[in-house]
């Protein structure tokens, strides 16, 4: 940690020498230094850094404070002191991304600096900068249950059952924007003395407490900001107060329950009068949608009995999701991130509206810019979601309009396989031929769509017309898995949301036929197989065993078909797990891929499976009431939950039984050995022929395995089954503490078992 120390050190220097020190020492670049450091550290470096960078008298913060009360942002300031205060935000945003929960012990700190430094700066561009860390400070904060938290549930909800609540909040947050308004004229009177730390924080406001978050205090400082800027404030700088305000909203609705409705007038207003200017703020119209979204997370009941706002939402929506020509895609990022969570506000709209909305999503789907489509296929999932929802359900609209939606979405799903089917007919049992330029973007539209359509294909088709729908959709995406390398990479992370669609349809038949397991066999392989590829990247993980549990839920519901799939899959998973990248043993499932796709993994992958094996087993995974229709609807007791992670783990310790059975573990003990004339020197020759140093054969132990590839295999084994067992549902081994092993043909395998039941 010397070195940021010394990048430290430098930022203080810079204060101390003034502008002559600036020639020789840039803080800017400085504080680009401190970003490559920080980006290179190891998880056990984070908690000494983290101490280092919030010191409270030679951390970034000292400087930040010593820097704005030097040199304020004033015509004719210090500019470059200005931009290095942004910089330490910019900063501060990417090391809260890297220490990730690790940050919780500094939440009041940065919360407290965050505020203080909005408060009190007149530049725009640092203001800006403090806004994101304090949004991914929240985020991370709720996403791990801070122990900061609980004290805010039990004070809200007996403040909010008092009748005085909304004059104790108007008090308040009259007090607080006096108190910003001080603040602000003593700021704007600065004249450049320096003062201590101590007497700028004994005026702070008590958003910037530094013993507890005062969650409704920060949404009064933001909140009045907003209104005082009016409208000649800086945009952007708007639209991140209102992105910070929905997410106060969503996280904290105890705090700030009593804002509801200003809230929304706020957004809904915002929204509105960008729409009605002949050049609108994309960046304001983003973050307002951004806001939104978060906001409706817990008061989306406000707009369902508001109607007045949702058909105007729902066409400033649709507009928003058109301006996909433009040079930068902010605007339909956001709106799509709106649909995707709240498809539900407008099910009246997107029923009637459905083909039109199916062809923009689409259009999106496919789009050139790789973050629009990522946005884009949540929402297309959860618009066709509700869709389904709203075509199955009783009370709601007429039979035959429900039929008319459901056969034009139908064909637009079959044109979008045709563009892949050189003659595909929904009505034809013949397995149609396959275009050989696959466009892996209509192919996972159509799949996705026919999964999420599963119920009303059930409603409205025959079981025989879904199986000859699955088999086309089997017959692509399993054309499309097992292309090229280069084409394999491309098209991976389409595996989880093949997987989901798949489970959906199987959930809705009456009996899963062999050939369904056949592809699903090696679909699932190559999910294995891939796995370690994806292991860096957590939203690639969470779909990944998210989308396998789907499909085991999916079979168990089915007689006897989990235990016929297990039967296929995880004898060669688990070869997957043990292997070394250089032992891999392929099969006929993925011969193809194996060896292009292991070339670059580290020696041994088990610690990697073993993340996979432990998610596929945590009953907190099952996430029914966060995942689409139908599953949203589906009822697992934890008992049946219970049931199926036993029927996986036990399939898995026979697999681990069955593939002991199959090593060939014989080893050559050194009394064999013997110097027959054949070696000089120290070598001497063992029984099979194999020359080996002398020295060397001591030091192993004098064992020489005869089969070298099964033993690797075998020590792999007995550390993933170490760690497997202590972290996986360790109370379902009871069932095997008295495994009876097989009579072992040597005391290698008799250790094993040691470690097995120990």
């Amino acid at each position: 940690m010397q070195a940021l120390d010394r990048h430290l050190l430098d930022l203080h220097t810079v204060l101390e020498e003034g502008e002559k020190c600036t020639a020789l020492l840039n803080p800017i670049s400085i504080v680009s230094d401190m970003n490559d450091f920080c980006s290179r550290l190891s998880s056990d470096d984070i908690g000494l850094c983290s101490s280092i960078l919030f010191h409270e008298e030679k951390g970034i913060f000292a400087y930040v404070n010593r820097s704005l009360t030097l040199y304020p942002s004033s015509i004719g300031g210090n500019k470059t002191m200005t931009l290095s205060r942004k910089a330490i935000f910019d900063f501060l945003l990417n090391y809260i991304k890297i220490a990730k929960e690790r940050i919780l012990e500094h939440v009041l700190v940065i919360k407290r600096w965050c505020v203080n430094v909005f408060r009190r700066e007149s530049s725009n561009q640092v203001r800006l900068a403090t806004i994101p860390p304090l949004i991914k400070l929240l985020i991370i904060l709720m996403e791990n249950d801070s122990p900061l938290l609980i004290s805010k549930s039990s004070s809200s909800s007996s403040e909010s059952d008092e009748a005085g609540t909304s004059s104790t909040t108007n008090d308040d947050a009259t007090k607080n924007n006096n108190q910003m308004e001080t603040d602000e004229r003593n700021e704007n009177s600065t004249t450049g003395e320096s003062s201590s730390a101590v007497a700028t924080l004994s005026n702070r406001s008590p958003a910037e407490s530094d013993t507890s978050l005062n969650i409704r205090e920060v949404f009064q400082v933001y909140f009045k900001e907003f209104q005082r800027l009016g409208n000649n404030g800086n945009q952007t700088l708007k639209g991140s107060i209102l992105h910070l305000l929905g997410v106060l909203c969503e996280y904290f609705p105890g705090e700030t329950h009593m804002y509801q409705q200003q809230m929304l007038s706020l957004l809904m207003s915002t929204l509105l009068n960008q729409s009605k200017k002949a050049k609108p703020e994309p960046q304001l119209i983003a973050s307002t949608f951004r806001g939104l979204s978060h906001f409706l997370s817990q008061f989306g009941g406000s707009v369902e009995e508001g109607s007045t706002y949702i058909k105007p939402l729902y066409q400033l929506l649709c507009t928003s999701l058109e301006l996909v020509n433009e040079t930068r895609y902010d605007v339909p990022k956001s709106a799509l991130i709106l649909l995707a969570k709240h498809a539900f506000q407008f099910k009246e709209y997107l029923t009637v509206d459905a083909e039109k909305m199916f062809d923009r999503l689409s259009t999106l789907c496919s789009h050139r810019n790789d973050k629009v489509r990522k946005n884009a296929f949540p929402a297309l999932e959860s618009f066709l979601a509700q869709i389904s929802y709203e075509l199955i359900r009783d009370g709601g609209r007429k039979l035959e309009s429900n039929l008319r939606t459901f056969k034009n979405l139908m064909q637009k799903f079959k044109g979008l396989l045709s563009l892949n089917f050189s003659d595909v007919s929904v009505q034809s049992s013949t397995a149609p031929s396959i275009n050989p330029n696959i466009n892996k973007y209509f192919l996972s539209i159509a799949i996705r769509s026919f999964g999420q359509f599963a119920l009303p294909m059930k409603k409205f088709l025959t079981q025989n017309d879904m199986k000859i729908i699955l088999r086309q959709l089997l017959k692509l995406s399993d054309q499309l898995l097992t292309r090229s390398q280069e084409q394999l990479e491309e098209s991976v992370s389409h595996i989880p949301s093949f997987l989901s669609a798949f489970a959906n349809i199987i959930l809705e038949l009456d009996i899963v036929d062999s050939w369904i397991m056949d592809s699903l066999e090696k679909i699932s392989g190559i999910l294995f197989l891939v796995y370690p590829k994806q292991y860096l990247f957590p939203k690639y993980k969470y779909a990944n065993y998210s989308a396998f549990v789907k499909l085991l839920i999916a079979l168990y519901m089915k007689e006897r078909a989990l235990g016929n799939f297990l039967d296929r899959i995880v004898f060669q998973c688990m070869t997957l797990t043990i292997s070394s990248v250089t032992s891999l043993v392929t099969t006929n499932d993925v011969n193809t891929n194996t060896n292009s796709m292991a070339s670059d993994q580290p020696p041994s992958l088990y610690e990697e499976y073993l993340d996979l094996w432990y998610n596929i087993l945590n009953p907190k995974n099952i996430k029914l009431g966060d995942w689409n229709y139908p599953w949203v609807d589906l009822t697992l007791s934890e008992d049946l939950i219970e049931h199926l992670h036993s029927i996986v783990y036990d399939k898995l310790i026979e697999v681990i039984m069955q593939m002991i059975s199959k090593f060939d573990l014989r080893c050559t003990h050194a009394s064999t050995l013997s110097g027959d004339g054949s070696t000089s020197g120290n070598s001497v020759t063992t029984a099979t022929g194999q020359v080996v140093d002398e020295g060397t054969a001591i030091l192993q132990d004098a064992l020489i395995p005869s089969n070298a590839k099964d033993m690797e295999l075998f020590l792999n084994l007995v550390e993933f089954s170490k760690r497997f067992l202590k972290k996986c549902k360790p109370k379902h081994f009871l069932r095997w503490n008295y495994l009876a092993f097989p009579t072992p043909r040597n005391s290698v395998t008799i250790a094993f078992g040691k470690h097995f039941i120990f």
